[in-house]
C-alpha cells in the first residue's frame, strides 16, 4: 500500500444525488498517495451505501460516523483520523478536476509554502463565476489575512486548498455553528509562513437552492455576522492594518441583515437576542471614521437625497446598526415578559 501523503476529508449528509460523481472524481486522481475520509453525518438517504461501495472498491477510502452532529463535527473527526502530512477538504456535492490533488501538492512543494490554493468556479444555477490568479502569487500570512479581510484575492473558503496538517494543531471547527469556516480559516492562515495562490481552476463549487449559502437564510446570516465580529476582535489588536477592512465587512453584513429584517422580525432565535449592547456601542464609535466600500458593495448603498459622498455611506451603515439593535432589544424585552 502506498504511503499516505494527503488526507482528503469529505463530510457526507443526504447527498446521494451527487456523491457518486464526487467520489469518482477523487478515485480518478493522478496523484495516488492519498486517503479519503468519508465522515457520514447520519444521512437518511442512500449516501452511506455509496460510501461503503467505494470503501470496498478502493482501500484508501474509509468511512466514519460523526453521529449527526453537523459539518463542524464531521471535519473535526476527519482531522483527528487523518494520517497524511497534508489535508484537503472537499464538499460532497462539488466537482473537481482529475489532477487537482497533484496540482495542489506540486504547488505547495514548488513554492515551499504551507498552503496552496487553486482557482475555483462558483456555479449558482445558470450563473458561473471564476476566481483564479493570472499568474501564481506567493503571500505572507499577513498579506493573506489582508486579502481575506477585504474579500480580495483570497475568499473565506476551506475547499480548493491543501494545508499542512500541523496548521490545525489545537484548532477545531466550532460545533453547532453555521459559517464555521469564517471562525477558523483566519487562524489557520495566520499560522502559515507562506501561502501560494495558483492560476488554474481545479475546483467547482456548486451552490444549490436550499443550501444555507444560497438565498436568504436569516439564522445563517446572523451567525455570519457573529463570526465576522469574532474575527474582528481577535485580529484587531494584533494586525492594526486590517482594521478598516474588517470594519467594512462587519458593517456591510450587519446592514444587509437589517435590509432583510427591517420590516420582518421573524427568524430570530433566543440566542440572537443576547447580542451585547457593548458591541453595538463599539461599532457606533468606529463609525466616526469613514468606511470605504468596494465597487460591489457600493451598489448596496441606496441613493439618499439628504446624504452625500462618504457621509452617506457612514450614515447608511449606522442606520442599519441602529435598526438591528432596536429590533433585537424589542424582542429581548418581549422575551423577558414571558
Amino acid at each position: 500500500m502506498n504511503e499516505t501523503t494527503i488526507s482528503v476529508i469529505i463530510p457526507v449528509y443526504n447527498v446521494e444525488e451527487y456523491l457518486e460523481d464526487c467520489l469518482s472524481a477523487v478515485i480518478r486522481q493522478t496523484f495516488r498517495q492519498f486517503e479519503v475520509l468519508l465522515i457520514e453525518d447520519g444521512s437518511e438517504d442512500k449516501s452511506i451505501e455509496i460510501c461503503e461501495k467505494f470503501c470496498k472498491k478502493d482501500e484508501r477510502f474509509k468511512v466514519f460516523s460523526s453521529g449527526h452532529r453537523g459539518v463542524s463535527a464531521a471535519r473535526n473527526l476527519g482531522i483527528e483520523k487523518a494520517d497524511g502530512k497534508y489535508i484537503v477538504f472537499i464538499d460532497s456535492d462539488d466537482k473537481i478536476e482529475n489532477d487537482m490533488l497533484e496540482y495542489l501538492y506540486r504547488g505547495i512543494c514548488n513554492y515551499h509554502t504551507q498552503i496552496a490554493i487553486c482557482g475555483i468556479e462558483i456555479i449558482e444555477g445558470k450563473k458561473k463565476r471564476k476566481i483564479a490568479q493570472k499568474v501564481p502569487l506567493v503571500l505572507t500570512s499577513e498579506e493573506a489575512l489582508i486579502e481575506i479581510c477585504k474579500d480580495g484575492k483570497i475568499k473565506n473558503y476551506l475547499w480548493a486548498q491543501i494545508y499542512e496538517k500541523k496548521l490545525f494543531d489545537g484548532i477545531r471547527f466550532p460545533e453547532g455553528r453555521i459559517f464555521e469556516d469564517i471562525a477558523v480559516y483566519y487562524r489557520v492562515i495566520e499560522r502559515a509562513e507562506k501561502i501560494v495562490l495558483l492560476d488554474q481552476i481545479k475546483y467547482y463549487y456548486v451552490r444549490r437552492k436550499g443550501s444555507l449559502s444560497f438565498g436568504k437564510n436569516k439564522a445563517a446570516n446572523v451567525q455570519r455576522c457573529y463570526s465576522y465580529r469574532e474575527r474582528y476582535e481577535y485580529l484587531m489588536t494584533k494586525y492594526p492594518v486590517l482594521k478598516q477592512d474588517m470594519q467594512r465587512l462587519i458593517f456591510v453584513n450587519y446592514r444587509k441583515l437589517c435590509k432583510e429584517w427591517g420590516k420582518d422580525e421573524k427568524g430570530f432565535t433566543k440566542s440572537d437576542i443576547q447580542i451585547e449592547k457593548k458591541f453595538f456601542q463599539m461599532i457606533e464609535k468606529e463609525l466616526q471614521h469613514n468606511v470605504k466600500l468596494n465597487s460591489v458593495e457600493k451598489k448596496e448603498v441606496p441613493v439618499l437625497g439628504k446624504y452625500n459622498g462618504a457621509i452617506s455611506i457612514r450614515l447608511w451603515l449606522l442606520e442599519g446598526i441602529r435598526i438591528f439593535q432596536k429590533v433585537v432589544m424589542k424582542l429581548y424585552r418581549r422575551g423577558n415578559k414571558k
